[in-house]
């Protein structure tokens, strides 16, 4: 086992190790070029993309504070005008609420009104039936 596994491989006349090493390692090295520039590549693509995507959400952030610029001043004017009218819709509500109580007083005193004089009038048709004609 101490023998050199390598050096059972067949050699072509003229062939030389260190030529194929060198050849291999040139190999490698293109490659590695060529990946570095598809990642060079790749990086720059997507940093594009990046600031697409940036420039497009700055649009759109723009846009949405320019239609709130545009729309907030009219939906405070709304919620103003809502509380004025929400408060005068208390006080309607109060207003009615105490006349309705008013209402009820007055039908009730004016019932008892109505039954006394309709006992008053039963008395006197009663006495005037009782008397003798």
């Amino acid at each position: 086992m101490s023998e050199d596994p390598t050096k059972r491989f067949p050699k072509a006349p003229g062939d030389n190790g260190e030529e194929k090493l060198d050849q291999l390692f040139a190999a490698v090295e293109a490659l590695r070029g060529e990946l570095r520039s598809e990642v060079s590549s790749l990086r720059s693509e997507l940093h594009n993309e990046a600031s697409s995507l940036r420039s497009e959400l700055s649009a759109l952030s723009e846009t949405v504070e320019h239609r709130l610029y545009d729309t907030r001043p009219m939906w405070e004017s709304v919620l103003a005008e809502m509380e004025n009218l929400k408060s005068r819709v208390d006080v309607l509500e109060t207003t009615v609420r105490d006349g309705l109580k008013d209402m009820g007083h007055l039908f009730r005193t004016q019932y008892v009104d109505v039954i006394r004089v309709q006992r008053d009038l039963e008395e006197r048709v009663t006495e005037l039936e009782q008397k003798p004609a």
